[in-house]
């Protein structure tokens, strides 16, 4: 998968991510990953209970973050959590 196509993915996610519905944005990934695999070791993309698995011990982790240092909205903190998990779900550097 090129870098247009992981693109194109994440934006697909992202609203789903900005609702908290991180569940289908690891979904939509997994369902592309299952036809066209990564090369990650140790994971069957075609299962989306252990893609799940993974992604929500990151969702956890990010879930105990909280952001209490912002003095911003909490559609902005949303928005901040849905780009983080987006960004961790393609292993983006530069989001």
């Amino acid at each position: 998968m090129n870098a247009k196509e992981k693109r194109s993915l994440a934006e697909q996610c992202i609203p789903y991510a900005v609702k908290g519905d991180f569940q289908t944005a690891s979904r939509i990934r997994q369902q592309a990953y299952a036809q066209e695999p990564p090369g990650s070791i140790g994971l069957d993309w075609k299962d989306f209970a252990a893609v799940w698995n993974q992604d929500a011990r990151f969702l956890d982790a990010m879930n105990q973050e909280d952001f209490s240092d912002l003095h911003n909205s909490p559609e902005f903190i949303a928005s901040l959590r849905a780009a983080l998990y987006v960004d961790m779900l393609f292993d983006f550097r530069d989001m």
